[in-house]
């Protein structure tokens, strides 16, 4: 039942999957780059209400971007809720707004599929319409400010990761972390990628 949990201006290299797993009553996902996956990017399960918004999906050289016999598409609608819900409070179908977009499959409701668990193959594409909503949820108290998806690149990849720190008198010093120079030079160059190892 937790509501407004939103992600922004995010990049998200190299992961497997969950881009996010959702399954809150209601949340925002907006311009966020996620590169290299390798199952399904997002998925949305039970009666969660869901934004996505002016992201964009970059498949890479390494992980694909998906198992493309199972679940191809970057966002998938699961009508089962999570088993982290035992008290099943929140029951399918999930509420979907997209806007903005872009993947390999091209943009907005061309992303989606449909799975019957987290594990499943995808039964149906592009989901079912009841699952779709035409306008957005309520701006929270705090507006999220989208920046286009074909933006994103100029917007976020001089400042993710370990990218700058402040000094005590309050001046930015920029500077990047060896492991995020990597990842940036893999993203810029769709370079072989794999998921990293702690």
């Amino acid at each position: 039942g937790v509501t407004n949990i939103d992600y922004h201006h995010n990049f998200f290299g190299d992961p497997s999957h969950r881009l996010p797993l959702f399954n809150g009553a209601s949340g925002r996902w907006v311009s966020n780059i996620i590169y290299n996956w390798n199952q399904f990017a997002t998925l949305v399960q039970g009666g969660a209400h869901f934004d996505a918004i002016d992201n964009n999906y970059v498949a890479g050289s390494g992980l694909g971007h998906g198992d493309q016999g199972c679940n191809p598409h970057e966002i998938e609608g699961d009508l089962a809720q999570s088993s982290d819900d035992v008290s099943a409070s929140m029951p399918g179908p999930p509420s979907l707004y997209l806007s903005g977009n872009n993947g390999p499959n091209g943009s907005d409701w061309q992303l989606t599929g449909e799975v019957r668990s987290e594990g499943g193959c995808e039964v149906a594409s592009p989901v079912e319409n009841n699952w779709r909503r035409s306008s957005a949820l309520a701006e929270p108290t705090f507006p999220i400010v989208a920046d286009a998806a074909s933006t994103l690149d100029s917007v976020l990849i001089g400042l993710v990761g370990n990218s700058r720190s402040v000094s005590c008198d309050g001046t930015w010093t920029s500077h990047r972390g060896v492991e995020d120079v990597a990842m940036i030079n893999e993203y810029q160059t769709k370079g072989t990628g794999s998921l990293w190892n702690a």
